[in-house]
């Protein structure tokens, strides 16, 4: 399925990746079902207090699945994803996977003025958020973006604990239910199906002027960049990545991101906070292995002063990213932290490019 303005692969190169196993001819959702067959009882997933394990990720996204299209969500539907680095997140993009539903990848801190034009580009019909947090009400900016919005009628509160206002669902109280276990349940899943081909998500670009445009991916080339940049970084089932810069960027995502670390059977962490004090802490309790990171987090833990505090031996991998890191700076990487510095560089329409394990400094 293409979207409005989008120019598709060439489709004779399309064949050749394809024949050449270049794109693997299914969708991530498909992969991670597989793995979690696998590693069922096997952590997947932290986020707090939260701990899920790779067979409680594939029943509650097959729920969420399930439950998206019995309220009205289809193939092809846009909805607006806003939503901080929390477990919650990760069961809602693999269900809107699961049925070809397509977010809009957007951050935190945008507001209506960015909101209102990406979500009437995209003519989203729906929206994720996490709710009322302590510094902003993101019920009241789905209520001014829906305003203008006729087709955005299906809103949904994910953040645990919070209190759905009427006309949202509470993705908790979705979760509850379990609609895989009813007759029929999976033969609607696998017609549910998109196909490899389809755009299955939405990014932002990051120019600095003007509102975002969108940036279609298809779902083949999104894994073959998780895939290839993961495997590159020597992700394996021992990995454990520590999400904490914005979900919603393609690195922390799928380059390799939440992405590559499950198609090798690893453990992804949800960090809300990016203090040096707070990751510091997570290395240490989850002993971490892999972190994406921009600039001037990366710097912040170069500068803090009582790391020596905290044992964050487990750490290997850094991956830079969004900027240029200072040659200044990132020669300091390896002599003060216990990880190997790699630097990435690419954008989110699909050219993604980093430093390797084996390159001199």
């Amino acid at each position: 399925m293409l979207l409005e303005g989008m120019k598709p692969y060439d489709p004779k190169l399309a064949k050749i990746y394809e024949e050449k196993g270049i794109w693997q001819k299914e969708i991530f959702p498909q992969i991670f079902d597989r793995m979690a067959e696998r590693l069922w009882d096997r952590e997947a997933l932290v986020g707090g207090d939260d701990r899920y394990t790779y067979g409680e990720v594939k029943l509650g996204s097959d729920r969420l699945a399930l439950q998206f299209l019995k309220i009205g969500l289809k193939h092809g539907d846009r909805v607006i994803l806003q939503l901080p680095n929390i477990p919650e997140f990760v069961f809602i993009w693999i269900a809107l996977q699961k049925i070809g539903v397509i977010p809009v990848m957007c951050l935190r801190q945008h507001r209506y003025s960015e909101i209102s034009q990406i979500a009437a580009k995209a003519d989203a019909i729906g929206y994720f958020t996490a709710g009322v947090t302590e510094k902003f009400n993101y019920n009241e900016l789905v209520e001014q973006v829906a305003a203008d919005l006729p087709k955005m009628k299906y809103k949904f509160v994910a953040a645990k604990g919070q209190v759905a206002p009427k006309g949202y669902y509470d993705i908790h109280e979705l979760l509850k239910e379990k609609l895989e276990e009813e007759p029929g349940a999976q033969e609607t899943l696998r017609k549910a199906l998109p196909d490899p081909h389809d755009v299955g998500i939405l990014h932002l670009s990051g120019g600095t002027t003007g509102t975002p445009k969108l940036i279609p991916r298809e779902y083949n080339a999104y894994v073959y960049v998780a895939l290839e940049s993961s495997r590159e970084l020597g992700y394996n089932m021992y990995t454990v990545q520590l999400a904490v810069a914005p979900v919603a960027h393609n690195m922390v995502l799928a380059a390799p991101g939440i992405q590559g670390a499950y198609l090798f059977g690893g453990k992804v962490v949800m960090g809300q906070s990016t203090h040096p004090d707070e990751i510091c802490k997570l290395i240490e309790k989850e002993h971490i292995t892999h972190i994406p990171m921009v600039p001037a987090m990366l710097i912040n833990m170069l500068n803090f002063k009582d790391r020596d505090k905290f044992d964050i031996s487990s750490w290997k991998i850094v991956v830079n990213g969004a900027s240029k890191l200072e040659p200044v700076v990132a020669s300091r990487v390896e002599k003060e932290l216990p990880c190997r510095l790699i630097s990435q560089f690419g954008m989110s329409e699909g050219v993604i490019t980093n430093t390797v394990l084996g390159d001199p400094e």
